[in-house]
């Protein structure tokens, strides 16, 4: 991003920007950036956007190579269009033939860093790769306190951070908590740990951390309810499953690597969660012997195999492993 405010602050602009990666707020603030600053609000005249598949490349031309109208920059903007991974050649040729005149941005969440395209706008244009695991929990906690702020609210930092932690490194979704805090609050100045947890929307992946929780304490009750609480939200027993044993894969990858000392950048990376949480991965751990998260994954296997089988019905098939699981004896 500070490359690309010193092209906004210098006029120096690329003929092609890519702005790529999982994290979709810092893409889509980038390009506004680029737009505020290339095309006046409703200039229709110089500014299109293609946002399906396969466009056409002959109108990609037409449009590029028109000189602009009243203005000194044309802008073209492709949104999801794959045409990094799937485009045909002639696209890479009109890359490298596009006026001065305009600009093209592409804004895709995954390319081909192989293809020749992908390569020449990283020698010849502006690459920018926005990626949620490279979002600190310090950034993150100043995004919320700059939203609140701008709504003449206040939060205390252990509070900001106990928030990002509810929500994790999704700047879309924390953002838009954090607004809807600023609502719930109403007159009052400062957010408090209550007011979240009272307005925060449950978040189905939070809600499978909790269960993982109470399996661990053995709190059959609870695990029931959350159980039934996602099923009258419509989530499927088979992905209540899968979200529930990829929770103790990613809690049996953070044990192995606690136990062999490796640093927590290693460890977000290879178990693809933020730095941050790895906290909240280390309280559950208290619950669990490492034979235990073993014996977890081996009955979510088994009853995975059983449901696809036509062995037992999913939601009682899922229940029933539940109640297993909250009712194991210590391995």
């Amino acid at each position: 991003m500070r490359n690309l405010i010193k092209h906004l602050k210098t006029g120096e602009f690329a003929r092609v920007y890519l702005f790529t990666g999982d994290e979709p707020y810092r893409i889509a603030q980038a390009l506004q950036l680029l737009k505020d600053k290339l095309v006046r609000e409703g200039d229709d005249m110089n500014y299109t956007e293609y946002a399906s598949p396969n466009p056409d490349l002959d109108q990609i031309k037409d449009f590029a190579w028109s000189f602009p109208f009243f203005s000194d920059k044309r802008m073209i903007v492709l949104k999801g269009t794959n045409i990094l991974k799937t485009g045909p050649d002639e696209f890479l040729e009109i890359m490298k033939e596009l006026p001065e005149t305009t600009c093209m941005v592409i804004c895709e969440e995954s390319v081909d860093k192989k293809r020749k395209g992908y390569k020449w706008i990283q020698k010849n244009g502006y690459v920018a790769e926005f990626l949620k695991k490279n979002l600190t929990e310090k950034e993150l906690i100043r995004f919320v306190v700059m939203i609140l702020k701008k709504n003449e609210k206040m939060i205390r930092e252990s509070d900001a951070a106990y928030l990002v932690g509810r929500i994790g490194p999704d700047l879309f979704l924390l953002k838009n908590e954090t607004e809807k805090l600023v609502s719930y609050v109403g007159d009052e100045q400062e957010v408090k740990r209550e007011d979240i947890d009272a307005s925060l929307s449950v978040e189905v992946e939070d809600r499978i951390y909790d269960m993982v929780r109470m399996v661990s304490g053995k709190n059959r009750n609870k695990v029931l309810e959350i159980y039934n609480d996602l099923i009258l939200l419509k989530e499927s027993p088979l992905r209540i499953l899968a979200l529930l044993m990829n929770e103790y894969r990613t809690l049996l990858k953070v044990e192995d690597m606690k136990r062999a000392y490796r640093p927590n950048d290693e460890i977000a990376r290879i178990a693809k969660i933020p730095r941050f949480a790895i906290r909240r991965y280390e309280s559950l751990l208290a619950g669990y012997t490492e034979a235990e998260v073993l014996q977890c994954i081996s009955h979510c296997i088994d009853m995975e195999t059983q449901i696809k089988t036509g062995g037992i019905g999913a939601r009682i098939g899922v229940e029933t492993m539940l109640i297993e699981l909250t009712d194991r004896k210590k391995a």
